[in-house]
């Protein structure tokens, strides 16, 4: 079982800026990049986003190149993740944070 929080830091946006928490079921081993899978679809459908598949499989798509372009940073147990192919543990209940920080605006 992997604990998500996704986090978005300096948006204007309060309701983008807010917490939002989950768990995920783990198999026997996953790789960085399909935790990102499946956490996007979690979140599309905790946030109660009407999307067929295909736009599932595009924000899919869109979140594994914003994480290599380092667009948000992934923390499994506060250690940075830098490689997609990275395999996590299935039996490691580490909390897994997805942290995006935005600029301040003429910062």
């Amino acid at each position: 079982m992997y604990r998500i929080a996704i986090e978005q830091f300096g948006s204007p946006d309060v309701e983008t800026a807010a917490r939002l928490e989950f768990e995920l079921e783990s198999p026997a081993c996953l790789t960085v990049r399909e935790l990102i899978q499946q956490a996007v679809a979690r979140e599309i459908e905790l946030r109660g986003l009407k999307v067929g598949a295909e736009k599932v499989a595009d924000h899919q798509r869109e979140a594994t190149r914003a994480f290599a372009r380092g667009t948000f940073a992934m923390l499994v147990a506060g250690e940075p993740m830098a490689d997609l192919d990275h395999l996590l543990p299935a039996d490691d209940e580490s909390e897994i944070d997805f942290i995006r920080v935005l600029p301040l605006v003429g910062g």
